[in-house]
């Protein structure tokens, strides 16, 4: 399974947000290894000229602060 993932912290927040981003040949699996990993996020579907381009997975986090 092919994925690139992107970690993004806000310097004021408190969020950590996680992209990953898979071939649409790849569905499936994503699905099974998230229903696995009991992963809590959104599944997007990014279409293009009626095809699906590229399924993204988003994930947040939240930070405690320990000051």
């Amino acid at each position: 399974m092919s994925a690139t993932s992107d970690i993004l912290v806000a310097r004021e927040g408190t969020t950590v947000v996680r992209e990953r981003t898979f071939l649409p040949d790849d569905f499936q699996r994503l699905m099974q290894m998230l229903l696995e990993e009991r992963a809590t996020g959104t599944v997007l579907l990014d279409l293009n000229q009626g095809g699906v381009r590229n399924v993204r997975f988003r994930e947040e986090q939240r930070l405690e602060n320990n000051t």
